[in-house]
């Protein structure tokens, strides 16, 4: 990858892996992706134009059978300043532009599959206020769910029919729960509220054969740590309380993406001070 690009996000897809982020050219920047069968060799791959002619970057990409989608945050040219959420769909030998999910003054910090569907979720703005919202497909249309005033969702994950979505509500950790033939509501979060004046937060959340993983930061003892909260059902999460080291470390830790491999490990991405960080250990889920 060149030096004018970065990199927010990846996945597994059928022959190998697909990555996400933007591509840097002056002061001008564009979605970019590229792939590889091995992890190691990575290829650029080719995007249409977007229909928009906008600045744009790839937020999240997800796998969807044996494709994959890319969520893409874009800046719309015009007279007045407002923003896009598009999808971009891997398929027939190519990407392709598939749609818009919104626009107006918003932005989308994941997405995740439900049902073959995928579904976005992020942030939008009312003049100084800021609310989470899902984007769902249904039939041909998107419809929007607004989540509390006063938070943001980060990430959203579905097992067994039940779909959670993550983020932060007023300097809380937040879940909001589905099921699916319900409706959305936000449960308790065990140690939601740092009593420090730093936030608790949730970042992102995976899937696994028995529940729940989220990640994010635990401020509870007056610096950001890694934080990791767990649920079977989606219902009740705890955060894990641990004497490791890892969830403990002097300085600035952030968790921002979480992967589970079958096999009872973890893999935790964010960020320590003035860098990425990758952490590795056993799965919090029995």
């Amino acid at each position: 990858m060149a030096s004018s690009s970065s990199l927010t996000s990846i996945a597994g897809a059928t022959n190998g892996f697909v990555a996400g982020g933007l591509a840097i050219r002056g002061e001008r920047f564009s979605p970019a992706l590229w792939a590889s069968r091995d992890g190691r060799g990575w290829k650029r791959e080719r995007i249409p134009p977007s229909p928009a002619g906008t600045d744009g970057a790839v937020q999240t990409v997800v796998r969807v059978g044996s494709g994959a989608v890319a969520v893409v945050n874009e800046i719309v040219r015009g007279p007045v300043y407002r923003k896009r959420i598009a999808l971009l769909a891997s398929g027939g030998g190519g990407w392709r532009w598939v749609g818009t999910v919104a626009t107006g003054a918003l932005a989308a910090r994941g997405a995740c599959v439900d049902g073959g569907s995928t579904m976005v979720v992020g942030v939008v703005q009312s003049g100084a206020v800021e609310r989470g919202a899902i984007w769902e497909r249904a039939g041909g249309t998107w419809r929007r769910v607004l989540l509390d005033r006063g938070s943001a969702a980060a990430g959203c994950s579905v097992r067994g029919g039940v779909a959670v979505v993550v983020g932060v509500a007023s300097a809380h950790a937040a879940v909001w729960r589905r099921s699916s033939a319900g409706s959305w509501t936000r449960v308790p979060v065990a140690g939601d509220l740092s009593l420090t004046g730093l936030p608790r937060a949730l970042a992102a959340v995976t899937a696994a054969a028995t529940g729940f993983v989220g990640v994010g930061a635990d401020g509870a003892r007056g610096e950001y740590d890694l934080g990791v909260w767990t649920s079977l059902d989606g219902l009740s999460w705890r955060l894990v309380r641990t004497t490791d080291a890892a969830y403990r470390e002097s300085g600035y830790q952030r968790a921002s993406a979480v992967a589970l491999d079958g096999r009872g490990r973890i893999l935790v991405g964010g960020r320590i001070v003035g860098s990425g960080a990758l952490w590795e250990g056993s799965s919090p889920l029995p």
